[in-house]
């Protein structure tokens, strides 16, 4: 009755909205008068909705602990950048020091190590040569001799000057010497030879004995003759035993000093006193030729180097095992 009496108040097409709603139909009728009688007011009714309202959950929210330095601490220093230009590192260049020997005579250069060898040119006083290697009894050098075809030259070590420490050169081994042909009988005297400063030479042996014990005195005779009208002097006069087999080389002085022969004279005996006679011992078996050789130099260069030269052909002789 409540519910009735408020859509009075209200208009009719509320009252149709709301008959919709309610499920009822509304016939077409005239508009009511509306009652003269004070209507009595209706208690409204309130509605009560009882509805449960969860709270809103609780959101913690984590608020991270930021650290901020403080306005005294010291921040962190960068080393400033260098303006220094770096140096580079230089390594220095290592030149090998060339050794070299200087000629304090007038000296021989020779195809290996020893007056038996031949003579491929020669240096004059003061000339400078490079020292490559040495011999094994580091009595001879070898030199860097451009003049020579055949390969580096051998010169004596002690008729120059060397800058170096002899022993500290490597050893060269000697080449064979040149070959020389041994005549079929060794009683036949060798031809004389004339050097080339006048000087002919001849070498014999004292009998007609061609073999030999090790050690044995192998006797030979000497002679020399001037062939200019000018007397030529000399240090050295002697005999070389060869090996024909490449061993060990042998030397026999028979003439040294403050040497010479007069024009026109036989020697070595003073300076015209004729032929000599001399000899030798061989320790080494095997087969040899023997050279008379003069040296034109002074002694003391003859020693190690010197001027020489060969004035006979190689004499053979053999020395026996024993």
């Amino acid at each position: 009755m409540g519910r009735l009496l408020l859509m009075n108040t209200l208009s009719w097409s509320a009252v149709a909205w709301v008959g919709a709603a309610l499920g009822l139909t509304l016939g077409t009728c005239a508009a009511p008068r509306p009652p003269t009688t004070t209507p009595t007011s209706a208690p409204t009714e309130v509605v009560a909705i009882s509805a449960t309202i969860s709270p809103p959950p609780t959101i913690t929210i984590s608020t991270a602990t930021v650290t901020r330095p403080s306005a005294t601490t010291t921040p962190t220093s960068i080393p400033p950048t260098s303006t220094a230009t770096a140096t580079p590192t230089v390594r220095a260049t290592v030149t090998p020091t060339i050794q070299v020997w200087v000629a304090n005579s007038p000296v021989n250069v020779r195809s290996g190590p020893g007056v038996a060898y031949t003579i491929i040119g020669n240096l004059e006083t003061g000339a400078r040569a490079e020292v490559i290697g040495r011999d094994a009894t580091a009595k001879w050098l070898v030199i860097v001799f451009d003049a020579a075809r055949i390969g580096p030259g051998w010169v004596a070590q002690q008729v120059g000057t060397y800058s170096g420490e002899v022993n500290a050169l490597p050893i060269v081994v000697a080449p064979p010497l040149p070959p020389t042909s041994i005549p079929p009988t060794a009683t036949t005297a060798p031809r004389p030879v004339v050097g080339a400063r006048g000087i002919t030479g001849q070498l014999t042996l004292c009998n007609p004995k061609t073999t030999y014990a090790p050690g044995e005195r192998i006797c030979f005779n000497e002679s020399i003759v001037n062939t200019t009208n000018a007397f030529i002097p000399y240090g050295i006069l002697g005999v070389v035993a060869v090996s024909a087999s490449g061993g060990p080389t042998q030397f026999q002085t028979s003439w040294s000093g403050d040497l010479g022969l007069n024009p026109g004279c036989v020697g070595p005996t003073d300076r015209c006193g004729g032929a000599w006679e001399d000899g030798i011992r061989i320790a080494t078996p095997g087969n040899y030729l023997l050279y008379l050789q003069i040296c034109y130099s002074p002694i003391n260069i003859c020693l190690s180097g010197g001027e020489w030269e060969s004035l006979t052909g190689g004499l053979a002789v053999t020395v026996t095992g024993g």
